[in-house]
């Protein structure tokens, strides 16, 4: 299934269960992760912890650490309504977040 395909079958199903803006603030952090990811040669979906982890210490540097965070969510969202495993429960993604909770404390 195609990236654009897979974020469609995303929002179709959720259509009604989620506010419009809820879902397009989704939307818009999950195509910021799939270019991410493609642009790295690197699979969004289903996602590896390495491939959150790194993505979290790339935004960190030039984002705010609560866009770094509604972005992870994003990503954890889009695996749980897919019944996929989330790489964000994975450590690695846990400790990715602790460095960015350490390092990030005021970014525009």
């Amino acid at each position: 299934m195609s990236c654009s395909l897979q974020l469609e079958a995303i929002f179709a199903r959720c259509k009604g269960a989620y506010s419009e803006r809820t879902l397009s603030g989704y939307r818009n952090d999950l195509e910021q992760f799939q270019s991410w990811s493609q642009a790295r040669h690197k699979e969004w979906l289903p996602a590896s912890p390495a491939t959150v982890a790194a993505f979290i210490d790339e935004e960190t540097k030039c984002k705010a650490l609560s866009t770094v965070k509604r972005r992870v969510e994003a990503v954890k969202f889009a695996h749980r309504m897919l019944d996929l495993p989330s790489p964000v429960a994975n450590s690695e993604v846990k400790l990715a977040l602790r460095r960015a909770m350490r390092s990030n404390r005021a970014r525009p």
